[in-house]
C-alpha cells in the first residue's frame, strides 16, 4: 500500500479521477504511522518542501520556500507522528512535535490535553498548566474540555496553596456541561482545598436545576452531606442539606445504596448527643412512603444494629423488602444476618429478587457468601446460553436476552468471589461463538484476563489465537500482557508468528514488547 501511495504522490503512477490530493497524503500518513516509520514521518512531518522533492516551485521562490501544498498536507503527518511518539512512551519527542504545530497555529484541543498530560507525567506542572489552560472550554468538543476540567482541577487543588479562586471558576464552568461526573469530582476538589463554600455551591445549583433527573439529585446532595462531615461540619452544621436529601430521597435502589452507604461510614452508633442529632433528623421521614424505609434503616443502625429488631418500626412492600436484602449488608455482619434471615423467609423466586437484575443477583449473593443461589443463577443463564438465536448482539423480543447483553456476568461472578461459576460461564459462552466478529472482543478481553489471573496461561493463548488470526480488532497490548505474566515475552515474536499478524500490528506488539520490558521512568 505505500508503494502504491508513494508512486501516486511522484507522479510515477497517475491517480485515479476523482480521488483528492489531501486523501492520498491523509492514507500516507496512517500507512506510515502503522509501518511505525519515524524516520520518514518526522521528515514530512518537519522537513517542508525539502520531504518531497518532486513538487513545483515557483522560478523566483526564496530560499527555504515552502508551497502551501506541503503546508496543507504535512498536518496529516505532525498528528501521525505525535501518535506515533505516544504509543512509544517518547514523550519528549512528542512534546516537541506538539510545540511545532502549537507555535504554527495548528494544534487541536484533543493534543493540548494530550501535551498536559505528557507534561504532568515528565513532573512539569508549570509545563502543563501551559498547555491546559490553553484549551478553549467553550463546548465545543465537550469530551476533551471535561477531561481538560478534571486536570486542571487536580492541579489548582494541588499547588501550594490551592487556588481556589480558579477552582471556584472551574465549578461555575461545569454546570455548562451535561456531565455530572466532572461537576462532583471538581466539587470534591473544592472541598479538599479548603473551600467548602463555594464546593456546596457548585452542587446545590447543580442539585436544584430542573433539568438534573431525581436520582441524579439524589446522588449529589448524598456526595454534599458527606463532603461536608469529611470536611469537620456536625450534622447540626449540614443539617439544611440533609434535609434536602431526605426530601428528594424515593424508594430506588441505586439512591438508597448510596444513602445508606453514608449511613454506614459517618453515622455514629449509640454516641449519645451525636446520635441525638441524627435521629431528629431522621425521626419525621418514617411516616413518608418515600423515606421511611430508608430513615427507619439509618435509625436501626443508629440504636446499635440489632439483628433482630430490624424492621420492628415500620411495615415494608415487597419491593422495600428486596432492597433491604440487597442492601444491608452494607452495614456489615448485622445487616449479613438480616439479609439472609429476610431471603430465607422470601417466597417469591430468585429471578425476580433485585428487579430481576442477574447482575446485581451475583453480587449480593456474593456479599452474603451464598454459593447455592448464585449458581442457581448461573444454572439459569446456562440454560439461557442454549436458546435459539442467543448468539446476537441485539434482544429480538421483550423478555429474551442476548450475548451482547449477558457477556460481562461471568466476570460478574468472579469479582463476587465465584471463580469457579465464572469459569463455566465463561467457557459455555465461548462455546456459543460460531463465528468470531468484531463484537466479541469485550468477552474474549475478559475471559483471557479471567485465565491470565488464573494462570492458566495456555488456555488464553488459544483463546486469543483466533481472534488474532481472524483480525477482528482485538488489541496487541493483550497478548503482551499474557506472556509478560506467563514468564514468555522474550518468545512474543516467534509464538506470534502464527498469528498472521499485519505488519502494522507486528510493529506495535514489538514496540509494546519494548515498553514493557523498559517501562519509561516516572517523575
Amino acid at each position: 500500500a505505500l508503494e502504491v501511495i508513494q508512486a501516486y504522490l511522484s507522479g510515477e503512477r497517475r491517480q485515479p479521477p476523482g480521488m483528492a490530493g489531501d486523501f492520498l497524503y491523509r492514507q500516507h500518513a496512517e500507512f506510515l504511522f502503522m509501518a511505525g516509520d519515524l524516520e520518514t514521518l518526522t521528515a514530512r512531518a518537519l522537513g517542508g518542501a525539502a520531504a518531497n522533492p518532486n513538487l513545483p516551485k515557483p522560478a523566483n521562490a526564496p530560499p527555504g520556500f515552502v508551497p502551501n501544498e506541503v503546508l496543507d498536507n504535512s498536518i496529516y503527518y505532525q498528528s501521525a507522528l505525535v501518535r506515533a511518539q505516544e504509543r512509544r512512551g517518547n514523550d519528549e519527542a512528542m512534546l516537541r512535535v506538539l510545540a511545532h504545530l502549537r507555535d504554527s497555529g495548528r494544534i487541536t484541543k484533543e493534543e493540548r490535553l494530550l501535551a498536559g498530560r505528557a507534561a504532568l507525567r515528565r513532573g512539569d506542572r508549570a509545563g502543563a498548566m501551559e498547555w491546559l489552560s490553553g484549551i478553549a472550554l467553550d463546548q465545543q468538543q465537550a469530551v476533551t474540555e471535561i477531561e481538560a476540567i478534571r486536570e486542571l482541577a487536580a492541579l489548582y487543588a494541588t499547588a501550594t496553596p490551592p487556588d481556589r479562586t480558579a477552582l471556584g471558576d472551574l465549578g461555575r464552568i461545569c454546570s455548562l456541561y451535561s456531565d455530572l461526573s466532572v461537576t462532583r469530582e471538581v466539587a470534591e476538589r473544592l472541598f479538599a482545598a479548603g473551600a467548602a463554600t463555594e464546593g456546596r455551591g457548585v452542587l446545590l445549583l447543580t442539585a436544584r436545576d430542573r433539568q438534573v433527573r431525581p436520582g441524579d439529585r439524589v446522588s449529589l446532595l448524598t456526595l454534599l452531606v458527606k463532603l461536608r462531615l469529611d470536611s469537620g461540619d456536625s450534622i447540626d452544621d449540614a443539617a439544611p442539606d440533609f434535609r434536602a436529601l431526605m426530601e428528594s430521597l424515593f424508594v430506588d435502589s441505586t439512591g438508597l445504596r448510596e444513602f445508606l452507604t453514608l449511613i454506614a461510614s459517618h453515622a455514629p452508633r449509640e454516641n449519645g448527643p451525636a446520635t441525638a442529632a441524627w435521629e431528629a433528623l431522621l425521626q419525621p421521614h418514617l411516616a413518608n412512603p418515600r423515606t421511611r424505609l430508608a430513615a427507619d434503616t439509618s435509625l436501626w443502625w443508629l440504636r446499635g444494629a440489632d439483628p433482630g429488631k430490624y424492621g420492628a418500626a415500620v411495615p415494608l412492600s415487597p419491593k422495600e423488602r428486596d432492597l433491604v436484602i440487597e442492601w444491608l449488608p452494607l452495614f456489615g455482619d448485622p445487616g449479613i444476618q438480616v439479609s439472609r434471615e429476610w431471603l430465607k423467609q422470601r417466597t417469591e423466586p430468585v429471578v425476580s429478587l433485585c428487579e430481576g437484575d442477574e447482575a446485581r443477583q451475583i453480587r449480593l449473593f456474593g456479599a452474603l457468601g451464598d454459593r447455592i443461589r448464585a449458581a442457581e443463577v448461573q444454572s439459569r443463564l446456562l440454560r439461557e446460553a442454549e436458546s435459539d438465536g442467543f448468539q446476537q448482539f441485539a434482544v429480538r423480543r421483550r423478555g429474551s436476552s442476548a450475548f451482547g447483553e449477558r457477556w460481562p456476568l461471568p466476570g460478574t461472578f468472579a469479582e463476587a468471589g465465584f471463580p469457579d461459576l465464572a469459569d463455566g460461564l465463561f467457557a459455555a459462552y465461548h462455546d456459543t461463538i460460531r463465528r468470531l466478529t468484531w463484537e466479541h472482543n469485550g468477552f474474549l478481553e475478559s475471559y483471557a484476563r479471567f485465565l491470565i489471573e488464573r494462570k492458566d496461561f495456555a488456555h488464553a493463548e488459544s483463546i486469543l489465537t483466533p481472534a488474532y488470526q481472524k483480525s477482528i480488532g482485538t488489541e496487541p497490548q493483550l497478548l503482551v500482557d499474557l506472556y509478560q505474566a506467563w514468564g514468555r515475552l522474550h518468545e512474543l515474536s516467534a509464538r506470534s508468528n502464527r498469528l498472521y499478524l499485519t505488519s502494522g500490528l507486528k510493529v506495535r506488539l514489538d514496540e509494546l514488547r519494548a515498553l514493557a520490558e523498559n517501562p519509561p521512568p516516572h517523575p
